[in-house]
């Protein structure tokens, strides 16, 4: 049985693929760079003596023919799918009053449309072997930031997406994990839209420390994975803001706020 990982080429996608190869699983590798993403398997075939197999599919998930074959292509060469990682995904940052309906509809077919169509093609190998759905989320999926109003919408929109999926599949065996990543090093921040025209507390590549690693969070996958845990929120102390948005939501938009509000402004909304 396989592994799909989509967005497999760099960052937590890449961990994801040598971690889950390291413990014996075949691994399926998507992403839209070729060379990329076939550099990432020669790699693991390199490396990983434990992996059972590695395959690449490169392709746009926003396709719903890329999707077919990244499944299809599991099936025809391990005869099963164990666990689709919805990973693929970009970040977008502005206010608001700024965003790019352009910009935020790619971002929203990567990170909503992607994760539904990569789901709906694999539900019925899962339902055959019994296997979990992972998803790559965020902590912006769980509470808003100033500044990310378009990536929250999108990561929101994802959670509500598997949290309904895991109550619809009660009773067949298929898992479902949500994991909400806080800040790792893998310079998402450099490679979203709207990078240009950066909100300066948001630059989240600043803030990462060299152990919030993808590989770190890798591993802390792998073990909620083999846990069977509904869910993961990383770094641990990512569970305060959450806990305080939910039970004392308006301080918690009071300093949110407060972080953006103390940058010079550029712009603002027109009148």
């Amino acid at each position: 049985m396989s592994v799909v990982i989509t967005g497999a080429s760099q960052g937590i996608g890449r961990a994801l693929a040598f971690e889950f190869a390291r413990h014996g699983h075949a691994v399926v590798l998507n992403a839209r760079n070729r060379e990329r993403l076939q550099t990432v398997a020669e790699e693991i075939r390199t490396r990983v003596p434990e992996a059972r197999g590695v395959i690449t599919v490169p392709g746009d998930i926003r396709d719903p023919r890329v999707v077919s074959f990244l499944i299809g292509s599991a099936i025809e060469q391990f005869g099963q799918i164990e666990v689709l990682i919805n990973n693929a995904g970009i970040g977008i940052y502005d206010r608001l009053w700024n965003l790019r309906p352009e910009e935020f509809r790619v971002v929203w077919e990567v990170n909503v449309l992607g994760t539904l169509l990569c789901t709906q093609e694999a539900l019925p190998f899962l339902k055959k072997s019994r296997g979990t759905v992972i998803a790559i989320s965020s902590v912006a999926g769980l509470i808003p930031v100033p500044g990310m109003s378009g990536y929250c919408a999108t990561k929101f929109a994802q959670d509500a997406l598997m949290s309904s999926l895991r109550m619809e599949l009660r009773g067949t065996g298929v898992r479902v994990l949500v994991v909400y990543p806080g800040p790792i090093a893998t310079g998402f921040t450099r490679h979203a839209l709207g990078s240009e025209r950066p909100v300066p507390s948001l630059q989240t590549d600043r803030l990462v420390r060299p152990w919030q690693s993808p590989e770190r969070l890798a591993r802390a996958i792998y073990q909620a994975y083999r846990r069977k845990r509904r869910t993961l929120i990383y770094p641990w102390w990512y569970h305060i803001p959450v806990w305080l948005y939910r039970h004392l939501p308006r301080l918690y938009d009071f300093l949110a706020a407060r972080v953006v509000a103390s940058e010079p402004k550029t712009d603002g909304p027109s009148s």
